[in-house]
């Protein structure tokens, strides 16, 4: 993967659109509040405790949405592996780097 030219800064996120972010953001929300859920034989409450707190969906929330953007930039060519969020959906992995 050779990185493209950005003769304007429009050209940076010329890759995702605001609707796409949208989509992306609200589809983590959903993936997010389906992760903290406990299995159904488990209770919401164990031993006094509950099952997740708000930065465990902090976290899944997080994470959703930077593996729904990380795996359309690979989709369109942009990101590389040593990016400060490679974590990519599971089946994916970052393409070689070429210089």
């Amino acid at each position: 993967m050779s990185r493209a030219p950005c003769p304007r800064p429009s050209d940076c996120w010329a890759w995702i659109t605001p609707q796409d972010v949208v989509g992306h953001a609200l589809a983590a929300f959903y993936a997010a509040c389906r992760a903290i859920e406990p299995p159904p034989d488990q209770p919401w409450f164990v031993d006094g405790a509950e099952w997740a707190d708000r930065e465990t969906f902090l976290g899944e929330l997080t994470a959703a949405l930077v593996q729904r953007v990380n795996a359309q930039a690979i989709g369109a060519g942009v990101g590389r592996p040593d990016s400060t969020w490679p974590e990519l959906p599971q089946g994916l992995t970052w393409p070689q780097v070429t210089p």
